[in-house]
């Protein structure tokens, strides 16, 4: 009983994990092609007046690049990764494709509510947790 407790306290004092910063977008991401090295992300919605529509984006966008470094993740979760390493706070440099042009906007990630915050935290619990065995 006494172990038991004294995990419980230990466990109820380790720091919350961190939110990553929030940009206010959702996306789909199509990953590197045969014959095609870079993936890109295609901006579907943005929260209105939020980071991203704030710096500028629209529905439709395509982000190529993040940061200067292309798109090269083999999967959504590994852009999802990527994006939980943003801080709220932190200046995203985002190449955008709109078109025949290509811009770069920066993106001032920001705070997330309590309630995205306890969202993202249950998702990346999920996300790592071990698929059921069947």
């Amino acid at each position: 009983m006494t172990i038991a407790l004294l995990i419980l306290t230990l466990l109820s004092n380790r720091p919350a994990t961190p939110c990553p910063g929030w940009l206010g977008l959702g996306f789909r991401y199509q990953p590197p092609a045969r014959g095609n090295a870079d993936g890109w992300i295609y901006v579907q919605r943005l929260a209105p007046a939020g980071p991203a529509e704030r710096a500028g984006l629209v529905a439709g966008d395509v982000i190529s690049a993040i940061d200067g470094q292309p798109i090269r993740y083999i999967d959504e979760r590994s852009v999802l990764q990527r994006f939980s390493q943003i801080s709220a706070g932190a200046v995203v440099h985002l190449t955008i494709r709109r078109g025949t042009r290509t811009v770069v906007r920066n993106v001032t990630a920001a705070s997330p509510s309590k309630e995205q915050c306890a969202k993202w935290r249950e998702s990346s619990e999920m996300a790592r947790a071990k698929p059921p065995s069947y």
